[in-house]
């Protein structure tokens, strides 16, 4: 009988050890690939914004006093600059404008994270900076992917995913021209050109648009290259730059050009 009940025993714990499941297979998203995963369901959603009026650069490296900083996307419009900052972050999402940190509870536990408009506004003066445009045409949008909940009361600069399109189309006062959203898209597509292979098939995409708006407004070459001289618009005023920049610089006041 006793040894009956010691063979009942080891099957079961045969059984028990063999019917458990294996964690070992289970998969792991780190935060990288959860913030990638973000990255390209927010590249997705803004795909569907008209390319006529909007230029939308994804994963842009900016300088930024002595380093750089990584802007998850830019979108050039002829309504303003989006800066856009996604979070993959799931559960409820609690925080203010000026907080320096902001919550999520998830499943009964609470966690802490930077407040991410102060992370973007870094992104912002980047964009500034290089674009040489006031704030009032740089719109910071921060947006959550997944099934975030927002209970921040901050407006529509902390949207969800589903909101995003709608965020971005209800600016509809024109502040830029064709030309100059061409411009900007070149001087902030200038910045990351030679530092990440994978950024090159966007990049030509959206220099082949610029190149056949070049070819449309051309008013004459360039004595550097033979490239179009085309009508930009920059800090000081307009003037006119080669087609084939960054690589030719360059320029001719508009004064002192003659047919």
């Amino acid at each position: 009988m006793e040894i009956l009940l010691l063979i009942v025993l080891v099957v079961v714990v045969i059984w028990t050890i063999l019917s458990k499941p294996d964690k070992t297979n289970t998969y792991y998203e780190s935060p990288e690939e959860k913030g990638l995963n973000g990255e390209n369901d927010v590249k997705k959603i803004l795909s569907y914004l008209p390319k006529e009026e909007y230029i939308v650069l994804n994963d842009v490296l900016l300088p930024l006093g002595n380093g750089m900083t990584q802007v998850d996307h830019i979108v050039v419009s002829l309504y303003g600059i989006f800066v856009i900052e996604t979070k993959n972050y799931s559960g409820k999402i609690y925080g203010g404008k000026s907080s320096v940190q902001w919550k999520q509870y998830i499943r009964g536990k609470e966690f802490t994270f930077q407040n991410p408009l102060i992370q973007n506004q870094v992104h912002v003066d980047a964009v500034m900076n290089k674009t040489h445009q006031y704030q009032n045409h740089v719109i910071p949008i921060v947006v959550f992917t997944g099934d975030a909940v927002i209970k921040a009361e901050v407006g529509t600069s902390v949207v969800h995913t589903s909101d995003l399109l709608s965020t971005i189309t209800q600016y509809n006062d024109k502040v830029f021209t064709f030309q100059q959203i061409d411009y900007y898209a070149r001087v902030l597509d200038a910045a990351i050109e030679e530092t990440d292979d994978r950024k090159h098939a966007h990049i030509q995409t959206v220099r082949d648009r610029i190149i056949q708006k070049d070819l449309q407004s051309s008013v004459g070459s360039c004595p550097l290259c033979q490239g179009n001289l085309v009508l930009r618009h920059g800090k000081y005023g307009p003037f006119y730059g080669c087609s084939n920049y960054p690589k030719c610089r360059y320029t001719r006041n508009v004064n002192s050009y003659k047919q």
